[in-house]
This record gives C-alpha cells, structure tokens and sequence, in this order.
C-alpha cells in the first residue's frame, strides 16, 4: 500500500478516534448494572486487605491479577461501577493507540488508522471497555507484547523493550488463563526466533525464566483451578462460530456484514495490487487467532472445558488489523479511506441499533436493581436469604449501602443447581442461581411477593412455623 505522506493528517485523524473513543467509552458507564462476574471482581475490591483478596481467588476460575488490580484501585477511588469500570474504559481507550502503532509496523500508517478507528467504535470493544473484567486487558497486553517484539526482531530494541516485554508477558498471564497462554506462546516464538537468528538468546531465554519464577506461586493454585471451572461441557460448533460475534458482532447481521468487506476488501486488493493474498503480516495475524483457537478447543476435547468465545477477545486486535487490511483494499488515498471507514462504522452501528442491541436494549443482569429494590423495603433487622455465591451478587450493592451484614448465606449442596435458604427471610434474592420450583420454596416458606428483573429475582416471604411449633 502507499505511503501517507502527510504524517500531521495521520496524527490528527488518530487524535480525532482517541478522543472520540473516550467519550463513547465513559458516557454511559453505569447505564447498565453489574452482573454475575463483574459483581464477584466488585465484591474482592470492596475487601479491607489483599490478603481476603488473595483468598477470594482461590475460589475463582482465573488467576488474581485482575482481582489485585481492581482492589488497589478501589483504594484510591472508591469500590463504585463507574470507578471499577473507569478501569477498563481506560483500557479500552489505550487500545486504540496500541492497534494503530502495530497496524503501522505491519502495514503502514493508512492501516494503523483505520485499525484504530475500528477499535475505537466497534460494538465489542465498546462493550468490553465498560465491563469490570479482564478481558480488555488481555487484548490489550497481548497487542503490547507484539508490538514489543516486534521491535525486538527488527533491530530496534533497547534495553527498556526487553523488561517491559518481560513485565507485560508476567502481567498477562496474572490477569487471565488466556493471558497466560498467549504470554507463553509470545515467549516460545521469541526463543524459537533468537535460536534462529542467532541473535537475543541471551534475553530471551532470561525472559523465559524470569517469568516462570514470578508465575511460580500460583502455580499449586493454578493446578485446582480445572475443579471449579463453570464451564461444564466442550464447546460445539455453533459457540466456536460465536467467537466471530465477540470480534464483529452481536449478531449474524454484523458477522455477515464484515465478512463481506473481508472477502471484497481482499479481493480488490489483490486485483489492484498483484501482491500475495493473505501475505506474510496477514498469515501472522490469522496464527494469532487460529493457534489459541486451536488450543482451547483441543484442550476443551481431551482435558478440561475451557473454551468460550469471550475467553479469545486477545485475538481481538488481529481481527481488527485484517478487517483494516481489507477496508485499505478498497481506496489507496487516505481520506477516501477513512471515509469508507466511516460509512462501514455508521452501517455497524446503525444495524446494532436497529436490532436493538448493545445500546439500546439491556444485555446485563440487573442485580443493582434489584437490589435497590430490597434496600428500598427492608427494616433495618431484615436479613436477605441467599443460596451458594449469589451472595457475591447481592453483597456487593448492600455492602455499598453499608448494609451487608444483612446477607445470609445458605451453602449450595454439591451436585445442585440451585437451593432453598435455610434463614428465616423475609427476603430471597436468586440471581446466579436459578429460582427453585415454587413447590420447594413453599414447605418452608409462604410467598408474599414476587419480582422478577433481569435474570434477577427478589421474593419476600413468611416462614412457617414448623410442626411442633404450631398452635393447638
């Protein structure tokens, strides 16, 4: 592709999508409540030490990385959804930056911008920006950790490229399992290409080793975790094709719309070009995708289920970078560049409203309003009944009314979806779990009333009184 000469209008449009990508990244940051995940990670950064943090972890289904992260931010600004989210926007809004300076390294300038506006205003990465959960991080760290050796490769690395990709690699793999696979994948390529080349042995294999004995202490830890993983069966072909819907989506309409723009994109290219179609950066790009892929399906088959689409948002950026490659396929000249950039966003967006998506139609549990609900009712001895984790759920918006002694908790017997509190109410609240049938709720207690949220459920009830205490 040709050179953009004018290096002030390259820097102007990525100003324009970064500052842009903020807004749309923050304004609407609390819009929806936390559910399920995001409430268990809100829950350990309302903790007093980061020793029940570390606790807490060993419960959980990932590494402690993110929960750390969320916890010592919390202390500075508070154990809020906007200021826990305010976490991940801003990760967001750092990969734009990230996905244009490698596009520029891959490609060149014209595909780094649209790559960063792509990530700026895409569904996903919106999405993804205002959850309190690690996945954006991944996307993000992983982009850095290529970035970094890239420049390794090329000659250009210092002595700060080689500690930060040792730290970004560590980082990663805290964060997520997925970080963690790709941070050893990025470090088996490194090692693979410094034996190769003959160069960077040395820091190479001194970044293998020092990320091994800064992994090591979770390693006893990380060795329980394939026990308490939520994901019950191995993925078919219908949630492997969803991974396409984490990158374009949601939905079919938007999945089709860019594999459209993929195949005519790179098709035009190539007819204008003569170059090779995928060529070597793209080949890269689609190994970063297919080798996770590949793995979490095979390891979902022969050990343990830990395949879900959401699990492979850090093959976000390569998607993005191919879908750049083909809009690039269309016009060589910037500005019409960007100008189909910006009819394919408006057409996204446009599509995801008129299907009432992300934006428009709630996606979320509403565990705040339905906690709100209780708190609005409830005297000051009133005990909330809940059964197993759900505790998380309603804990976490109590805790913030100063309420969370007002939770009791019921152990989820083994082996069960969900259960009947043992407490003696007046209130239940099922978010995580589901609603037991009303006939078992009824031997104990007598349902005053019921109000359903979404995938939230508060009952105020009555306990009757038991056989041997009924009146004669």
């Amino acid at each position: 592709m040709p050179e953009v000469r004018d290096k002030n209008e390259v820097r102007r449009w990525l100003i324009v999508f970064i500052v842009l990508g903020i807004v749309v990244r923050f304004v609407g940051l609390t819009r929806e409540s936390f559910w399920n995940d995001e409430a268990f990670s809100g829950y350990a950064a309302q903790f007093s030490s980061l020793k029940e943090v570390l606790a807490l972890a060993t419960t959980d289904v990932h590494p402690p990385g993110h929960l750390i992260l969320g916890w010592l931010w919390a202390q500075i600004f508070g154990a809020t959804d906007f200021s826990l989210r305010c976490t991940s926007a801003i990760g967001g809004t750092l990969l734009i930056p990230a996905v244009f300076a490698l596009g520029r390294r891959f490609y060149d300038d014209r595909t780094g911008l649209v790559g960063a506006a792509l990530t700026a205003f895409l569904t996903q990465t919106i999405y993804y920006s205002q959850e309190f959960r690690a996945y954006i991080f991944v996307g993000l760290l992983s982009t850095i950790s290529v970035i970094l050796l890239y420049d390794i490769v090329a000659g250009n690395g210092r002595l700060w490229h080689f500690a930060a990709l040792a730290a970004t690699l560590i980082t990663n793999a805290y964060l997520h399992y997925f970080g963690l696979l790709f941070s050893v994948l990025i470090g088996l390529l490194f090692l693979a290409i410094a034996i190769r080349t003959k160069r960077h042995i040395l820091p190479s294999v001194s970044i293998a080793i020092l990320a091994t004995i800064a992994y090591a202490p979770w390693l006893p830890e990380m060795a329980k975790a394939p026990h308490i993983l939520s994901h019950p069966v191995a993925p078919g072909l219908r949630e492997i094709g969803l991974l396409s819907n984490v990158v374009f989506g949601p939905g079919w309409i938007l999945v089709g719309l860019a594999g459209a723009v993929l195949v005519v994109g790179f098709w035009i290219s190539r007819a204008n070009t003569k170059e090779p179609v995928p060529n070597r950066e793209d080949r890269w790009l689609l190994a970063w995708i297919l080798i996770p892929l590949a793995i979490s399906i095979v390891v979902s088959y022969v050990k343990v289920p830990v395949y879900t689409p959401r699990n492979l948002f850090l093959a976000i950026t390569p998607a993005i970078l191919l879908m750049a490659r083909a809009i690039g396929g269309f016009r060589p000249e910037l500005r019409r560049t960007m100008a189909i950039t910006i009819g394919f966003l408006v057409l996204h967006q446009g599509i995801q409203v008129g299907t009432k998506g992300y934006f428009i139609h709630p996606h979320k549990q509403e565990l705040r309003e339905a906690t709100q609900y209780i708190l609005a009712r409830m005297s000051p001895t009133d005990a909330v009944e809940v059964v197993g984790w759900d505790y998380l759920n309603v804990g976490y918006y109590l805790r913030q009314a100063n309420r969370g002694d007002a939770v009791h908790i019921t152990p989820l017997v083994p082996g069960q979806r969900t259960g009947v509190p043992i407490g003696a109410g007046p209130w239940l609240f099922y978010a995580g779990l589901p609603v037991p049938p009303r006939k078992d709720l009824e031997r104990r207690f007598e349902v005053l009333e019921e109000v359903t949220f979404r995938e939230a459920t508060v009952l105020k009830v009555r306990q009757r009184l038991a056989e041997h205490d009924e009146a004669p």
